[in-house]
């Protein structure tokens, strides 16, 4: 048991170095637990070579049931610590997503449900639900996620924004041809999705201005410094309030979608599914399901 936690860091890192440096040991420690854990097993998990760490066959087979196991070891010492001290939640939440859509409404999850705890975790790091005592998380994808439950909560459609001042200016799509245009540096896709819909130039034909979040090139844009690509349902507060306004064409629908992921055994926790059922109730006032979907 001591040796599986330090295989499944290595194994998912391919290193004994970082798998020593997220549990806080030594290389040399995690390269004997490994060891052990291959003595017991009887044959090696782990190719070992003048260019690095590779899992073989055997690992690659293993690597998914520990997982499983870790995460089933966490959710059952979690649900049994919540008992003892009250329900907790702990959610990981898309910053996006969590500013834009789910703050506004917790104050009736909390009216709903006052006796549960909830922790957010708004990180962009990647999300490894046995290493990071997280039960619930709502991220943004195609719900293809091995090993995990997924239900869609809503897809998203995009539509072309900036603030009152400039698009004062705009008349016609045309008009923004000699407008900066705010990308997100890890969302590659939108603008030119947005372009090719609306008829006109691809991206290459524009200056410009790349940020590191939605947000801040939402934000830039509601500060007259060009036109950002506006995700909808997450954008429509900006737009009630009117920091924001939509520029002329129909929205643009995308494949990508907010999804609710756990672990299975997560999910069958009693404040899991109070958040489960809080949160479709939420989703069913603002948009139409998107459906729902268990991975293979």
């Amino acid at each position: 048991m001591n040796a599986l936690r330090p295989f499944e860091a290595a194994a998912r890192h391919q290193s004994f170095k970082l798998a020593a440096e997220e549990l806080h040991l030594t290389p040399s420690a995690i390269s004997h637990a490994v060891q052990a854990l291959e003595q017991w097993l009887g044959g090696e998990l782990f190719t070992r070579s003048s260019r690095g760490l590779s899992l073989n066959a055997a690992g690659v087979d293993l690597l998914p049931r520990v997982q499983r196991a870790l995460e089933e070891i966490a959710a059952a010492a979690g649900s049994f610590k919540d008992r003892a001290q009250g329900a907790v939640l702990r959610l990981s939440v898309a910053p996006t997503f969590c500013q834009y859509w789910l703050l506004p409404r917790l104050t009736r999850f909390r009216e709903r449900y006052p006796a549960i705890t909830l922790v957010l975790d708004t990180s962009h790091e990647p999300l490894v639900f046995a290493r990071d005592g997280v039960d619930v998380a709502i991220r943004m994808g195609d719900g293809n996620w091995p090993d995990l439950f997924a239900e869609c909560l809503f897809s998203e459609s995009l539509l072309a924004v900036c603030s009152p001042l400039m698009a004062s200016g705009i008349d016609t799509l045309a008009d923004i041809e000699g407008l900066p245009l705010l990308r997100v540096s890890d969302v590659e896709d939108d603008w030119p999705a947005w372009l090719a819909a609306m008829d006109l130039p691809p991206i290459e034909h524009f200056k410009t201005w790349q940020f590191d979040s939605i947000h801040s090139a939402w934000s830039a844009a509601a500060h007259d410094l060009g036109v950002a690509i506006g995700r909808l349902p997450l954008v429509q507060p900006e737009l009630d309030s009117g920091r924001l306004l939509a520029l002329p064409g129909r929205p643009v629908a995308i494949r990508s979608a907010y999804w609710l992921a756990a672990p299975d055994g997560a999910m069958r926790r009693p404040e899991v599914q109070c958040f489960r059922q809080w949160l479709f109730d939420e989703v069913g006032g603002v948009v139409a399901k998107a459906g729902s979907q268990s991975p293979e």
